[in-house]
């Protein structure tokens, strides 16, 4: 997967374990994205579907906390159109 290079910066500002774990979230994600046909944007949309795949799945609390956090810091260095349709 190709990231985006303010992506790269902020995962090198990481520990090896937390840039790791971040990566393997956010690859879920894109992955389960693919899996279930879902489109990226708008990016709530998908947010929204992944979370209620998740606690539908058994996932804890915590689990879908710390995937929304990668996720959220992923969302935040690139530049993805919002449903508002602002930039």
């Amino acid at each position: 997967m190709l990231w985006s290079r303010r992506f790269r910066e902020v995962l090198s500002k990481l520990s090896s374990n937390s840039r790791i774990a971040y990566v393997h979230r956010v690859k879920r994600y894109f992955d389960w994205l693919t899996e279930a046909g879902i489109a990226v944007f708008p990016k709530e949309e998908a947010l929204s579907a992944y979370i209620a795949w998740m606690s539908n799945a058994g996932r804890r609390e915590s689990t879908i906390k710390s995937h929304l956090t990668a996720i959220e810091l992923f969302y935040s260095s690139v530049d993805f159109p919002t449903t508002s349709g602002s930039l």
